[in-house]
């Protein structure tokens, strides 16, 4: 599971309902909010208006920890939100809930994916509390700074002018509290603290990383494209496919790096003149180079590479560079760099956080309450979307009142006047 730091959107706030930490190695707990004043129409707790049930109590546990109706029916919004979308965005209408998703009827389906969510969210909390990390200082100016740009840009697109109150509305809207919605947006930050406490810093031995990247088939390495360029005729038949003139040009430059004893600065210079392998701005693409597993799929995600490429940068020693190796681009001149970068430092923890997250899920014990039964996925939605229409409506401005104009002749009554009579 990866968690971002971006404040989650309306169709992508959670809800968890857990302690607080205040920071690594300190004390647990948070401060009290003080009481608002909530806008028009909006409701002190959504889960009670919608389906009558208070917004604290336990549907779930996880570890002995209890999962709030609040938390666990966000997700469900946030799940039937998604497919909501996605009917629309192919020309569908409203949520078919007999409709079957990975082999369960849709109201099923959003409400295991809810559980199963917040049991991820439960779970990264309370690990963080076993390893004793929790929110630094600079975590909490982050996120304190991500919620007023939030509020500000809730004030510009609301109506009341005030940003409390539209946050207060935004909120409700999306079916959660301010303190959950806390809870959840400071997740990323705790999973963080947890990655790079189990897996990364000082625990991060050169040999550890040495061999997943030796297990993973990672290799970094930049290259010089020479790329052929065909000839064609006048009716736009190929004549020469160019790979001729793209070899040559590619050994002399194979030769220029060996008159300068193969050496890293010349093969940069030497391709930052000659590589075809330019951004639109006439940029080198991946200047430190490219970093890819064994099948040859770029570790960033952003695609794969060429065999020929892979195969013959795989084929190097680190610091070795190779003699031209031709693909249906042309020819590309490789220097195979070292691996180990802050990059594949962080696709390593990233990777074993991502393991030891899947390990805790199955190993995490699960208890419903007999308060789970009466939830319906149906239900609660269809009534969340029925009061986010009435919150909508309530925080339209009401319509100016206007004075009749009063006129001692039917006529005059009947030309309304620009000015108010005399």
């Amino acid at each position: 599971m990866r968690f971002g730091k971006k404040l989650l959107s309306a169709a992508a706030a959670g809800a968890l309902l857990v302690t607080a930490l205040t920071g690594c190695g300190g004390g647990q707990g948070s401060s009290p909010k003080p009481s608002v004043t909530l806008p028009d129409g909006v409701p002190a707790d959504v889960i009670q208006e919608t389906i009558g049930m208070a917004r604290d109590t336990a549907v779930a546990t996880v570890n002995g920890r209890e999962v709030t109706a609040e938390e666990l029916l966000y997700w469900v919004a946030y799940s039937a939100d998604q497919v909501m979308q996605m009917n629309q965005y192919y020309g569908g209408g409203d949520i078919n809930w007999d409709q079957e998703l990975e082999g369960v009827p849709t109201r099923d389906y959003v409400l295991n994916n809810a559980l199963e969510t917040a049991k991820l969210y439960e779970v990264v909390w309370q690990k963080a509390e076993e390893q004793d990390c929790g929110l630094t200082d600079e975590d909490k100016a982050d996120y304190d700074a991500q919620v007023a740009e939030l509020k500000s840009q809730l004030e510009a697109s609301g109506t009341s002018g005030d940003a409390e109150s539209e946050y207060l509305r935004w909120l409700a809207f999306i079916g959660i509290s301010g303190e959950t919605f806390d809870m959840v947006n400071q997740t990323p930050y705790i999973y963080g603290h947890l990655k790079d406490k189990l897996f990364g810093g000082d625990g991060l031995t050169a040999e550890a990383m040495g061999q997943w990247l030796e297990d993973n088939g990672v290799v970094r390495a930049k290259h010089i494209l020479i790329a052929a360029e065909p000839t064609k005729d006048a009716d736009g038949n190929v004549t020469d496919d160019g790979m001729a003139a793209a070899l040559e040009k590619a050994n002399e430059i194979r030769a220029q790096l060996k008159a300068a004893g193969d050496t890293e600065e010349k093969f940069d210079a030497l391709m930052a003149a000659n590589t075809s392998d330019v951004s639109s701005t006439g940029a080198v693409n991946n200047p430190d180079g490219y970093v890819f597993d064994a099948s040859g799929a770029l570790l960033d995600g952003s695609g794969s590479l060429v065999t020929e490429f892979t195969q013959g940068a795989a084929a190097l020693a680190v610091g070795e560079i190779s003699d031209p190796v031709q693909s249906t681009y042309g020819y590309h001149i490789l220097l195979r760099l070292d691996a180990d970068t802050a990059d594949t430092r962080n696709q390593y923890t990233t990777a074993k956080m991502n393991e030891q997250s899947d390990q805790w899920m199955e190993e995490a014990q699960v208890e419903k309450t007999a308060a789970f039964d009466q939830l319906n996925a149906e239900r609660f939605y269809t009534a969340l979307v029925d009061l986010r229409a009435e919150m909508t409506a309530a925080a339209q401005p009401e319509p100016a009142e206007t004075t009749p104009t009063e006129s001692g002749s039917p006529e005059a009554a009947a030309t309304p006047s620009a000015t108010p009579a005399g």
